[in-house]
């Protein structure tokens, strides 16, 4: 990767959290497909041609296939705007694997480098939240 790419991806992903906020809200308008369709579009921005295939590999290909600790780090941020879609659209299960996919990138990010990024740790925040199922009452 250049340095341009470098810092072009760089930038991008200090962009990611105002691009979870749009995606949270328009979540919160319930506009799920138009949701959708921001998270696609910076998923193919961020990570290329790679978007469909990281999410049939396990997470060591999904490691091997993205390289950098900036692309690892943005698929985990993206996957856990999914997640969180997934569950405001009701649907948990989705949502819970998803979750945990996009924990377990982070997981492995935090033994490659570290988590020094307020947004990475807000992401598996929410991840371990969607992960855990909420205890039944009654």
């Amino acid at each position: 990767m250049s340095l341009f790419e470098r810092d072009l991806l760089r930038r991008l992903i200090r962009q990611l959290g105002e691009i979870a906020a749009r995606i949270a809200g328009l979540s919160t308008q319930r506009k799920f497909d138009e949701a959708e369709a921001l998270l696609r579009q910076i998923e193919g921005e961020l990570l290329g041609p790679l978007t469909a295939t990281l999410d049939q590999v396990d997470i060591r290909t999904v490691l091997l296939l993205l390289g950098s600790d900036d692309k690892i780090g943005a698929c985990a941020v993206l996957w856990s705007e999914r997640a969180k879609l997934l569950s405001a659209r009701g649907e948990p299960q989705s949502a819970r694997v998803l979750a945990t996919r996009s924990l377990e990138l982070l997981d492995a990010l935090e033994a490659r480098a570290g988590l020094t990024s307020e947004l990475l740790l807000n992401a598996r925040s929410a991840m371990r939240e969607l992960v855990t199922p909420e205890p039944r009452t009654g």
